[in-house]
């Protein structure tokens, strides 16, 4: 990655502390399907704060292929997968 050791650690745990936050809900409902469990508010927060930490596209971003916001992302897609 392009950060340093202790920064490059810390923002991987977020990243995969995001994505937890927002797959346990979903993984608690589909057993909770097979059990007849009722499903939990709690886990329903957790997701939703998940997603708040997600980062969303414009909707001219998403409408015209160039723009800088379209470029700002794949540059951040292409450094994500060098780490």
């Amino acid at each position: 990655m392009l950060m340093g050791g202790p920064i490059a650690t810390v923002y991987s745990a977020a990243m995969v502390g995001k994505e937890t936050l927002k797959t346990l809900p979903m993984l608690s409902n589909m057993l909770g399907a097979w059990f007849n469990m009722e499903d939990s508010p709690f886990l329903n927060t957790l997701a939703g704060v998940g997603s708040k930490f997600s980062e969303g596209t414009s909707d001219y971003a998403k409408s015209h292929v160039i723009s800088a916001e379209g470029l700002a992302n794949m540059i951040t897609d292409v450094a994500l997968q060098w780490g």
